[in-house]
């Protein structure tokens, strides 16, 4: 076992039947999970922001490889079935809304960056047409280069999408995912 895996030991628990780590959220009442001026039903109610911050902190520290678990720790008082089945449906639903727009925005920027280098391409293609048409002159120089200039700024613009924007809404759409595929328990005090 890893030093920071044993590390992580320490901060959360762990089911040992799965070695998923326990992600504990502590409430009162149930509606303390959502968004308390969304007046939408459980099963379409935003999350409150600091669950949702909460969730992506502790996600955040657990490895990607590592499964988790949501454990919501609540009073004794407010145990009841029907909404905790609510409060999973909600989550579910708010979870699976929240990944899809995460995967949307992967497809959108693997679709910038084609748009980028078929530009590029085409913008190479153009200036060498410009070059090799003979056209002399300062004119068709600077425009010839200045359209080369151009084409690279958009291969690169498709490598910074690639190389460091997608790798960052990938992380993302992975740990929203793991969230969403956590098993849910309630434990009651």
């Amino acid at each position: 076992m890893s030093a920071k895996h044993s590390q992580l030991r320490h901060l959360y628990d762990v089911n040992e039947s799965t070695d998923a780590f326990v992600i504990q959220v502590l409430i009162n009442q149930y509606t303390d999970i959502f968004n308390e001026l969304d007046p939408a039903p459980l099963r379409r109610r935003d999350l409150n922001s600091s669950v949702v911050d909460y969730l992506d902190s502790c996600s955040s520290e657990i490895p990607l490889a590592c499964d988790i678990e949501l454990s919501f720790v609540a009073p004794k008082e407010i145990c009841d079935a029907d909404k905790e089945t609510r409060v999973r449906l909600g989550l579910a639903t708010w979870l699976g809304f929240t990944a899809s727009k995460a995967k949307t925005a992967i497809s959108d920027s693997l679709k910038r960056a084609m748009q980028y280098v078929v530009t590029f391409i085409l913008l190479i293609i153009g200036s060498f047409a410009l070059r090799s048409a003979g056209l002399q002159g300062f004119v068709c120089e600077t425009l010839s280069e200045g359209i080369l200039i151009g084409s690279w700024v958009f291969l690169w613009e498709a490598f910074a999408i690639i190389f460091f924007k997608l790798h960052k809404l990938v992380k993302q759409y992975r740990k929203i995912a793991r969230i969403h595929n956590a098993q849910i328990s309630f434990r009651y005090k």
